[in-house]
């Protein structure tokens, strides 16, 4: 009986994930506002988190909620990877579609790990001496939020170099870009 009511509260769950509540949303504020409130974190480890835009005030129509758990998972992660005294830069760049970069110059991911890292339950460092702690389900829910929006994420990452990530979504119909 218990197992049935847990396997009902996680199909309840991805039930609520897999739905879109849009709304008109300042892209650029929202996102800035994310990396000002991950400073302190990135402080405690001297990381230098720089935040760039092409442009000042442009309306999106996302779900903000999703959103945020896809900028602040990345964050996260680039502060967890990153070693000290390194940079994390968040780069907002408007073209054809809207690129979200999340890149630092931490630890690095393998070649042959890049396939992985967007799978449920991924850990790289699967040691019980791992320095990094979580439950390998944030990038997974990461893709699946990007997704949702019809975008697209890829990653580039070299050992002991750092990690980019890049979020692609499109500008909606709805968008107004003002530059």
């Amino acid at each position: 009986k218990e197992l049935g009511l847990y396997t009902t509260d996680i199909d309840e769950i991805q039930t609520r994930i897999k739905k879109l509540n849009l709304d008109n949303i300042n892209i650029v504020s929202l996102t800035e506002e994310l990396v000002m409130a991950v400073i302190p974190y990135a402080e405690k480890k001297n990381l230098n988190l720089i935040f760039d835009t092409n442009k000042e005030d442009v309306i999106l129509k996302v779900d903000s909620d999703k959103l945020e758990r896809i900028i602040l998972n990345l964050l996260s992660n680039a502060i967890k990877f990153s070693k000290p005294n390194g940079e994390i830069r968040v780069t907002l760049n408007f073209e054809d579609c809207l690129y979200i970069s999340v890149a630092d110059n931490g630890i690095g991911i393998a070649k042959e790990n890049l396939n992985k890292i967007f799978d449920k339950f991924t850990q790289l460092d699967t040691s019980f001496s791992r320095k990094n702690e979580g439950s390998g389900i944030g990038l997974s829910i990461v893709k699946s939020f990007v997704l949702l929006h019809n975008g697209k994420i890829s990653v580039k990452s070299e050992l002991n170099k750092g990690t980019i990530f890049l979020i692609e979504l499109p500008l909606t119909e709805t968008s107004n870009v003002e530059t």
